[in-house]
């Protein structure tokens, strides 16, 4: 939610944008995939984000991304989605209105993000950690070994 969410409801109401915009609340799991499907556009323009689980979600889901050009989301986004300076309002608003406006635009970014949200997997995820746990346990080995 919003840190502000009266705030929020009444530029909403102002607007006129009632009819348009929906606030959920907490989204169940298993009904994230059809709320992303059914969007047009994802957006997540965040000024943090440790790695971007929801763009990715959006992603895969087949939905175009826009979301912002700085910590991990733009090594796990760049190329596939529509970043932007997350304190750069006009670029956020020129990102969203390309986004509502023109269907070649979003046909391309949802064919990238497709493509994109292949690369991860929870298979994958698990199989690499257990290769650094492997790897992290033999290289304990070889120091104690070489210690004796």
């Amino acid at each position: 939610m919003p840190q502000n969410p009266a705030r929020l409801a009444a530029l909403i109401a102002a607007l006129e944008l009632s009819d348009a915009v929906r606030l959920p609340g907490v989204v169940e799991d298993a009904d994230l995939p059809a709320l992303y499907a059914g969007a047009d556009a994802f957006l997540y323009p965040t000024l943090y984000e440790g790695f971007g689980l929801p763009v990715v979600e959006a992603m895969a889901s087949g939905t175009p991304v826009l979301t912002s050009s700085n910590s991990a989301l733009q090594e796990i986004a760049g190329g596939h989605a529509l970043l932007v300076d997350p304190m750069d309002v006009d670029a956020i608003a020129a990102g969203i209105v390309l986004l509502a406006t023109d269907a070649n635009a979003r046909a391309e970014y949802r064919e990238l993000g497709l493509k994109r949200a292949r690369d991860f997997s929870w298979d994958r995820t698990a199989r690499r950690t257990l290769e650094v746990y492997a790897s992290a346990l033999a290289g304990k080995r070889e120091t104690e070994n070489g210690k004796r």
